[in-house]
């Protein structure tokens, strides 16, 4: 990629005369080998890398160190502080991981940004964001997708990498703000917000890092024996996961819902301290990405094989009994097949359910 300028592909192996075969060469052959454009734009690159005693070279260690400061400058900033797990590289190779600490988003309060984060899946939205919103194109590192990776071209000017800049700050602001709205907003053609009001005014966790990303509920220290399936009946649900969804309209949602459906993952809901008062006993609460209707289109094995892989989760977390949401019975209801398959008891969202005190129906 390099030798070629970024333009055409070409590789080259350096070797001396004493090692050189004529027997290897002709035996190891390539179509290509010698192709003369390629080995133009070669020649092309290396005069413009080493013209002028290196200055592109030096320009790669200047700007790089400038992207490198500002970077851990908008990291290290006190409203900020442990969203950005870390910014390291050098030259201009950058990585910026972001946390996956569910618990910097959600406190106080639910949302979005915190299961997003938790699966690594948030690094890969904000380069979507820097793409569609900033037109910057970034993309994650392939074996850890919460770290973006910084590759700009060699030539690259210091307006570029200011401009660079203010956008990463710009981005990382939002999700101080756990304005998940402005974030995804791009995703139906939403601009993002600049009203404060509509952004949760919650101060971040910016507490330690330590624990179990997995750990939401901090006043929870161990894993509960009780689990309970539930999904989205309807998109509209998620207005009750994340207070920045009002800006968004029914149509919205259930676009976004779709997206939810195809790139999530189940995951563990936050429970607000006045709903853990109303339960009986501790309870994990697993939350389904995929909505009703959607189970009832899936074909019977695809239908069990998520519903059976979120039972077998919580199974191996420590849960002996494991209950499923009343949005969840039409499908195991689908066919009898379904709940001979899964033995789980279901709800009918009784007076007791919609009081908000998980059944009592359990495997």
């Amino acid at each position: 990629k390099a030798l070629g300028g970024g333009l055409l592909p070409i590789g080259a192996v350096v070797f001396g005369e004493a090692q050189y075969s004529e027997h290897f060469f002709y035996t190891h052959s390539s179509t290509f080998a010698c192709g003369t454009l390629a080995c133009r734009f070669a020649l092309r690159t290396l005069e413009l890398i080493t013209c002028e005693e290196g200055a592109i070279m030096r320009n790669a260690e200047t700007e790089g160190a400038y992207l490198l400061h500002g970077l851990q400058a908008i990291k290290d900033k006190p409203d900020v502080v442990g969203i950005l797990k870390s910014v390291r590289g050098r030259g201009l190779l950058i990585g910026i991981e972001f946390a996956k600490r569910r618990g910097i988003y959600e406190n106080t309060q639910r949302c979005m940004l915190g299961p997003m984060a938790e699966q690594g899946f948030l690094a890969v939205l904000v380069s979507s964001y820097l793409l569609n919103v900033k037109h910057i194109r970034l993309a994650t590192a392939l074996n850890r997708n919460n770290t973006l990776r910084v590759e700009p071209p060699l030539n690259i000017t210091h307006e570029m990498c200011t401009e660079f800049l203010d956008a990463v700050a710009e981005v990382v602001s939002i999700l101080s703000r756990r304005d998940t709205a402005s974030l995804i907003g791009f995703l139906v053609d939403k601009k993002p917000s600049n009203n404060a009001a509509v952004a949760t005014t919650a101060k971040l966790d910016t507490g330690s890092a330590a624990g179990s990303a997995f750990d939401v509920d901090t006043d929870s220290t161990t894993p509960s024996t009780h689990a309970f399936l539930v999904n989205a009946i309807n998109p509209e649900v998620y207005r009750r996961f994340d207070p920045t969804f009002a800006v968004f309209t029914s149509e919205d949602l259930c676009n976004l819902s779709t997206c939810f459906t195809q790139l999530m993952f189940p995951w563990t809901l936050h429970l607000l301290p006045e709903e853990r008062a109303k339960l009986p006993q501790p309870i994990t609460f697993i939350f389904l990405p995929t909505t009703t209707d959607e189970y009832l289109g899936m074909e019977m094995d695809e239908m069990l094989g998520e519903l059976l892989g979120s039972v077998s989760v919580m199974a191996e977390a420590g849960a002996s009994f494991i209950g499923i949401g009343g949005g969840l019975s039409p499908v195991v209801h689908k066919e009898k097949e379904t709940q001979a398959n899964m033995r789980i008891a279901l709800t009918d969202m009784s007076e007791e359910d919609s009081a908000g005190v998980a059944p009592k129906l359990f495997l």
